[in-house]
């Protein structure tokens, strides 16, 4: 069944197959003035701050924002700021095709594709699945980065997350996991031989590009396997 957000017929005079009020922008590193909003707003879709609810990410670079990785499972349309411009221009909702985000120098550096994530995570959602559903992280107290950060992109993945300074053997499984860092070496050592102690990056290349890298040593504390 097609969403009723969707009109098919729309892009062929140029128009969004979006319904210009089922859309809601949320923008990553990219500063929109008032009246350039104000013009958006008046053609119907309207701004947001909450990941959860984008249907538009506005984007000028491939940014490992906060926003970014907890937008990309819902699968929005990734354009640039041009965009935005071109609808207050036409005083339309135009054709998100011609803006879309594209670049390369960062896929390569990041060394993925968006194209093949927003692909992955489409295929999740139309399973009404998540990447990581089922799944639990525990991170110890020294992990750098941000706690808050970390919570909010195991939310979109849909994990569950909780810090310890005392992990145990048994709060470890095929689905329970260890995020930790060297400086907390004396909390993991004692579990590093029967299980993967990961770092936050482990999280955050998943949030990118929405797969889970659970074998890369890449992914895992230096000094634990």
């Amino acid at each position: 069944m097609l969403s009723m957000s969707i009109d098919l017929d729309a892009e062929a005079d140029g128009r969004s197959s979006w319904t210009p009020k089922k859309i809601r922008i949320l923008a990553t590193k990219v500063e929109i003035d008032d009246n350039l909003q104000k013009a958006i707003m008046k053609l119907g879709p309207r701004f947001t701050k909450k990941p959860e609810e984008c249907t538009h990410l506005v984007a000028n670079t491939l940014a490992r924002t906060e926003k970014f990785l907890c937008a990309l499972p819902q699968v929005p349309q990734i354009i640039t700021s041009k965009w935005l411009q071109a609808c207050a221009s036409a005083k339309k909702i135009v054709a998100e095709r011609e803006y879309y985000l594209n670049d390369p120098t960062a896929e390569k550096k990041h060394g993925f594709k968006l194209s093949e994530a927003l692909a992955r995570a489409k295929v999740l959602k139309q399973k009404k699945k998540r990447l990581l559903e089922n799944h639990f992280f525990y991170f110890t107290p020294k992990v750098p980065t941000d706690h808050e950060l970390l919570q909010n992109v195991i939310d979109a993945l849909g994990a569950k997350c909780k810090m310890t300074s005392t992990p145990t053997a048994r709060n470890l499984s095929a689905t329970r996991h260890l995020i930790s860092c060297p400086e907390d070496a004396a909390v993991w050592r004692p579990l590093a031989s029967d299980f993967p102690i990961y770092t936050s990056e482990l999280l955050l290349s998943a949030g990118f590009r929405q797969y889970i890298q659970w074998e890369d040593d890449e992914m895992r504390v230096p000094g634990s396997y």
